[in-house]
């Protein structure tokens, strides 16, 4: 995996396959898991019903959110002081990081991009922190709304309140504790070591997060990728769980994925495979979609996001194992940009 001479996060290809079967049977595990529980003949039962169309809506939303995390990447890395990565190269960065053989997932491929694409180290600790932020930012502030709903309008139980209320108050009281403590201790935490050091990084992509909010660094195109990348993924399930008719109120769909998602598919090691094909489908049902029904939704649905993006993942490291760093000249006109990243 990476070290700290900016050598590939990726291992050689039998890693790579080895870490695939791995994340296969971890898969195929958690859904025959989660489907004995079920029940087989009631998921058999719903299998033989699936609504093919609605199918071919979820591989398409899957898609999409591909896309919304392209454009995410796309305009966090053109941020002054970013990697000096062309257009190619930062598709093989995003495609490579949904492969299910990153043992850290996705994000060890965003932070060794962006320091071999010629970022300051720190700068690119900072770039990756605010890259993990920005993608739970989305999920977390539609979770709140959709929880807020459900409470207003009486919709409990399911789903119940224990995930409803978390979600309509945890986000706002985060957040607020969040950049509070970014707002006064990230800049005397920045010359300390260690553990702090971790949090300063931790702090100041938040902080720059706040920015990217409120304009100040971009036309809010990384959030609005990544609205797209959770608005696509979540379509994908809805779809899915359509398929198999175990369909729920939207609202309920969007609070039990983000329970299920203990970690994001790109975060996750090899991809969540097995611990979100066990969790999702209990989330789901808890929220008023039938058991059956959501194992195979999950089933299809993890599928599409796990494995239809495998082949393209593993054509890219080539791709992102040869980033070359910048020459001195280039890093020279670039030391401005630099001191202005953070």
């Amino acid at each position: 995996m990476s070290d700290k001479h900016g050598r590939s996060p990726v291992g050689n290809t039998r890693g790579v396959v080895l870490l695939s079967v791995c994340g296969a049977l971890l898969y195929g595990s958690g859904i025959v898991g989660i489907a004995y529980v079920a029940g087989f003949p009631s998921v058999l039962h719903d299998l033989q019903r699936v609504d093919a169309p609605w199918i071919a809506a979820s591989l398409a939303g899957v898609a999409l959110s591909w896309v919304g995390y392209y454009i995410a990447f796309e305009a966090l890395a053109r941020l002054p002081g970013g990697p000096d990565l062309n257009g190619t190269e930062r598709l093989a960065v995003v495609a490579a990081g949904f492969g299910c053989f990153l043992f850290k997932g996705g994000a060890v491929i965003d932070n060794f991009a962006m320091k071999r694409g010629g970022t300051d180290k720190r700068v690119a600790d900072v770039r990756v922190s605010t890259l993990k932020s920005l993608e739970h930012a989305p999920i977390a502030i539609g979770t709140c709304i959709a929880a807020i709903v459900l409470l207003a309008l009486g919709h409990t139980d399911p789903p119940p309140l224990d995930f409803t209320w978390p979600w309509a108050l945890g986000p706002v009281i985060g957040a607020t504790i969040a950049v509070t403590l970014a707002a006064r201790y990230r800049k005397r935490l920045r010359s300390k070591k260690g553990i702090l050091r971790g949090l300063a990084i931790a702090l100041d992509g938040i902080w720059m997060l706040r920015e990217l909010a409120a304009g100040k660094r971009s036309s809010g195109m990384p959030f609005i990728g990544m609205t797209i990348f959770w608005a696509g993924d979540m379509f994908a399930l809805w779809a899915a769980l359509l398929a198999f008719t175990a369909g729920i109120s939207f609202a309920g769909i969007v609070v039990a994925y983000a329970v299920g998602n203990v970690l994001t598919r790109r975060s996750a090691p090899l991809g969540g495979a097995g611990l979100i094909d066990l969790v999702l489908p209990l989330t789901l049902w808890d929220c008023g979609a039938s058991f059956a029904g959501a194992v195979a939704a999950v089933a299809a649905y993890r599928f599409f996001s796990l494995w239809i993006p495998l082949p393209g993942a593993i054509a890219a490291l080539p791709t992102v194992r040869a980033i070359q760093e910048p020459n001195a000249q280039s890093m020279r006109t670039r030391e401005p940009a630099l001191q202005r990243a953070v």
